[in-house]
């Protein structure tokens, strides 16, 4: 586990059992407002279960302005920013050293709202085949203020699926889930070649694959600010380099979503570029060239304009005829799993998003 420093705080503990084994962990990088909102949410709900700020490698020290908000927080240091993969790993290694079960993920471009996180916690004490549980999503639409449905099963036509509570599926959206502390540890963790973004897709599919559960908890609901990144380049770059990895690492399993999600990084850059604007067409270029030659992690320094939207042009065919290959493949899998299991539904089809 990478070394980390702890600020003295006060920690209250509440004397219900599964508190004391569940620890909330909120990763910051550079993100100090966000975190402060979402930490002044955390106390207005009174949440009964201990809190942690993971810093990812900030800038600054912001513990202060933290503790001002949530007295009870404890702040945890990484020496440098990991990723969402590595900030992760780093904080359930953690949640692990301190002998908790459960560790709660939460971006900090969110907010509570009521008590999100007990549902959570008796689903994983009733079912301890279930290794992820997340939580249902609402997120804010900006231009009305007002806040929209967003992530898997939340709509409320989706009711229906739930069963005690629970809704099995193949993944969850990484802005808010419970994750079970030992099974982290048996599978490995994220995996941190995608650095950013696809990353605890790819854990789901590898815990569906082994025989575990994941899932959706009817009753926990926490509200999406919005993308504490932008739809800059920078995505645009994750992207283009991680639906290929995505693909590549679950080419038997549904592919929808990654293979959309290319669609979208190619459509978008040339919309970008048509307007004049090429850095995003320039970023998913470097994304697909470091795809094609593996170079996963942290971005590198970015490509001049020129030989971005050179790679772009080359590559991005390819990659376009590439993911519909994977949509075949998706297809063709489903129809063979409902030919197999025709008075069976094993699992719940959840429409696509993003984080």
């Amino acid at each position: 586990m990478i070394p980390c420093h702890c600020y003295e705080s006060i920690l209250h503990m509440s004397t219900n059992a599964n508190n004391r084994r569940t620890v909330l962990f909120i990763l910051n990088y550079n993100g100090t407002k966000m975190t402060c909102d979402l930490l002044a949410s955390l106390r207005k709900i009174q949440i009964p279960y201990p809190v942690w700020v993971v810093d990812n490698g900030s800038d600054h020290d912001d513990s202060i302005e933290f503790q001002t908000v949530l007295p009870s927080v404890v702040i945890k240091r990484i020496p440098h920013n990991c990723g969402f993969a590595g900030g992760v790993n780093r904080a359930m290694a953690m949640a692990s050293a301190e002998d908790y079960d459960y560790a709660y993920e939460m971006n900090n471009d969110t907010l509570a709202k009521d008590d999100f996180l007990t549902p959570c916690v008796e689903i994983m004490e009733r079912q301890p085949d279930v290794d992820v549980v997340g939580s249902r999503t609402l997120t804010l639409d900006r231009q009305t203020g007002n806040f929209s449905i967003w992530g898997f099963l939340s709509d409320p036509k989706w009711a229906g699926k739930f069963r005690d509570g629970f809704a099995a599926t193949n993944r969850v959206v990484g802005c808010g889930m419970l994750l079970r502390v030992s099974s982290f540890r048996t599978f490995g963790g994220l995996d941190e070649r995608f650095f950013l973004y696809m990353e605890e897709s790819d854990y789901c599919f590898r815990l569906v694959r082994a025989g575990k559960k994941v899932g959706i908890a009817a009753n926990s609901l926490i509200l999406h600010q919005g993308k504490a990144t932008n739809d800059g380049p920078s995505v645009r770059y994750y992207y283009a380099r991680n639906c290929p990895l995505f693909a590549w690492l679950h080419a038997t399993a549904r592919m929808n979503g990654a293979s959309s999600l290319l669609h979208d990084v190619i459509i978008r850059s040339i919309k970008d570029a048509i307007r004049g604007d090429s850095s995003g067409m320039s970023a998913s270029g470097q994304g697909f060239w470091d795809a094609i030659r593996g170079k996963f992690g942290k971005r590198g320094r970015p490509f001049s304009a020129f030989f971005g939207c050179m790679a772009f042009v080359l590559l991005a065919p390819c990659f376009f005829v590439y993911s519909l290959a994977f949509i075949l493949i998706s297809r063709t899998n489903l129809l063979l799993r409902r030919i197999k299991h025709k008075k069976g539904h094993p699992e719940i089809r959840v429409p696509n998003s993003r984080k």
